[in-house]
């Protein structure tokens, strides 16, 4: 019998979205802070027409919050005229939301020091799915193995 503990593994497979709108399921979101200590949500959506996941951090700090505020209108979460809301998990989690991708170089210097030149694909909007709006698969990802690059 073998014994496997992956309690602190991540996937490392790197997925490059088509740029452009796509549907979305919202999989999970958890509070978390930022590198600079603000605080925010990981938002994790899982593309309807592939399968693969996407992360989206999203601020929670006065001045800094529209793209949560845009997220939680593409789930349905009502805010009223002075701008609250009250929400949980479980106001998002299950909800299907259009989501924009966008495509921007990721370049870094790897363990051997090395220059890896790269893309990355990251959610820039939200926004209400329409009960009519349908995506057109075309060529909806490449995968790119980090490990390779490292």
């Amino acid at each position: 019998m073998y014994k496997n503990n992956f309690k602190n593994e991540k996937d490392t497979t790197r997925v490059i979205f088509r740029a452009g709108w796509h549907n979305w399921n919202v999989d999970s979101i958890e509070e978390k802070t930022s590198k600079s200590g603000n605080p925010m949500f990981l938002v994790i959506l899982c593309n309807l027409e592939t399968y693969q996941t996407i992360e989206c951090y999203l601020i929670s700090l006065e001045g800094k919050q529209w793209k949560l505020m845009q997220f939680l209108r593409a789930c349905g979460v009502e805010i009223d005229q002075d701008g609250n809301c009250e929400w949980n998990a479980s106001s998002v989690v299950g909800r299907t939301i259009g989501a924009f991708v966008q495509n921007e170089e990721n370049n870094f210097i790897n363990r051997e020091g090395k220059e890896i030149k790269g893309e990355r694909s990251q959610i820039s909007n939200f926004r209400v799915l329409e009960p009519t709006q349908q995506e057109t698969p075309e060529e909806d990802l490449t995968i790119a193995e980090e490990e390779e690059m490292f």
